[in-house]
């Protein structure tokens, strides 16, 4: 898995909702606007049991590539 796969459908404000990445959701963790950044942590949104905005994907849809949310969440957190 690289940065670019991607894991998920994320809920942003409103109506706003994309496709997003490894890479585009460690962004969204590390912003520095606080209008921007979540209120959920890494562990949470790669925690299926929490409702946060990901709906999480199983495949990435592009490659077709197996997810490992363990490994994700190691990405998320470095």
């Amino acid at each position: 898995m690289t940065l670019d796969t991607v894991i998920g459908k994320y809920n942003g404000s409103y109506y706003d909702t994309y496709l997003i990445s490894i890479g585009g959701l460690k962004s969204e963790l590390n912003s520095e606007n606080p209008h921007n950044k979540p209120v959920y942590t890494a562990k949470q949104f790669c925690d299926r049991r929490y409702n946060t905005c990901l709906y999480h994907f199983n495949y990435d849809p592009y490659t077709g590539e197996k997810l490992d949310w363990k490994e994700i969440k190691r990405m998320l957190e470095e």
